[in-house]
């Protein structure tokens, strides 16, 4: 009997040791799950810029707010330390023309987001300004002979778009225009030169033998870059890359030397997100 007795609890001693350690697992289990992280998160786009002073607010599952940071000038924050098992962000200050979800769920201590750029959809351009680094409204304009171009259409099948900003009394417009016909007629496969008059006559003796179209401004597009811009002349040419994005802008004439090299610059198989406000800013940076 007494044998009975001291097997019955020893058994139950044992019991609880197991039960013990299986609550100690157990806790240090959720322990675990609990563990303090911090999440870096970089922000880009296909363009292959990394986007400053984008507000990364942190949340749980639930959306309730836990922190918020602004990302530097790669395009990264880091939160403070979570123990949230779920994380999610929430993209604030994104500029115009560039898609992304309303949150993204975070499962990495360490993630990337990619932004897709596309043309704004067309509009009245009364209120808009453009700068450098800013997507492109789409836009059509009309020749003297009824031809319409359209900046969606041409970016489907040319490399980059140029916008040339012109007069016809402007002296220094008229010495570059042959200039600039020399570089266009050895890249017109590739590339499209849009010469836009918004000052008189699109078309002179002087202009009647250059390759690339001439188109009045009759949108308002060139008074869209002087709001922009602040100090505007003419010439003043501005590149629209291969994603809809204003990448390069100068003001003043550009020697055939010149516009092949920001030419074929932004026609290059490698070329990535690049931002220039004048020429002597890209040959320094390029």
């Amino acid at each position: 009997m007494k044998k009975i007795i001291a097997l019955a609890i020893s058994c139950f001693l044992l019991l609880l040791a197991f039960g013990f350690v299986g609550c100690n697992s157990q806790q240090g289990s959720n322990e675990g799950d609990n563990e303090e992280k911090e999440y870096e998160i970089t922000i880009k786009t296909d363009t292959g810029k990394h986007f400053s002073e984008i507000t990364v607010e942190f949340t749980d599952e639930n959306g309730k707010f836990l922190d918020y940071k602004i990302t530097d000038e790669n395009g990264s924050v880091k939160s403070k330390k979570l123990s949230n098992k779920e994380v999610y962000i929430k993209l604030i200050d994104v500029p115009k023309g560039y898609s992304y979800e309303e949150s993204y769920k975070i499962n990495e201590e360490t993630s990337e987001i990619t932004l897709n750029a596309t043309l704004l959809e067309a509009t009245d351009l009364e209120n808009v300004t453009y700068r450098v680094g800013d997507v492109m409204h789409d836009f059509t304009l009309t020749d003297k002979n009824g031809v319409s171009y359209t900046l969606s259409e041409l970016l489907e099948s040319k490399g980059a778009v140029v916008l040339n900003f012109w007069y016809n009394t402007c002296h220094f417009c008229m010495q570059e225009f042959p200039e600039m016909d020399s570089a266009y007629k050895n890249l017109n496969s590739k590339l499209e030169i849009l010469a836009i008059n918004s000052v008189d006559n699109v078309f002179s003796e002087e202009t009647n033998d250059l390759t690339f179209p001439l188109l009045k401004d009759t949108i308002g597009i060139e008074n869209a870059f002087l709001k922009g811009n602040g100090l505007w002349s003419n010439p003043a040419t501005i590149v629209i890359d291969k994603y809809g994005v204003i990448s390069f802008s100068h003001i003043g004439a550009l020697s055939e030397e010149q516009m092949t090299e920001i030419f074929e610059y932004y026609l290059s198989e490698g070329y990535t997100h690049s931002e220039f406000s004048s020429y002597s800013d890209f040959s320094a940076k390029k």
